[in-house]
């Protein structure tokens, strides 16, 4: 955003391209909006990047083998 408040155009597209607005994009990285993950993932497409989730065991210790 500019001093003037006006949306740069860096900003505004990836969040047209993943079919949100730019309030949308400032909700989520404010942490006032918790998205879903397909919406995670059309920003990061927009962005040119993968979404990657991976899960971790908080005690350090490697998830039991199945």
């Amino acid at each position: 955003m500019t001093p003037s408040g006006k949306i740069t155009p860096g900003r505004r597209q990836p969040a047209e391209l993943a079919g949100t607005g730019q309030a949308g994009i400032s909700r989520i990285e404010s942490g006032r909006n918790l998205p879903a993950l397909a919406l995670l993932d059309r920003i990061a497409s927009a962005l040119d990047c993968r979404l990657t989730v991976t899960f971790t065991s908080s005690s350090g210790q490697a998830p039991p083998s199945s």
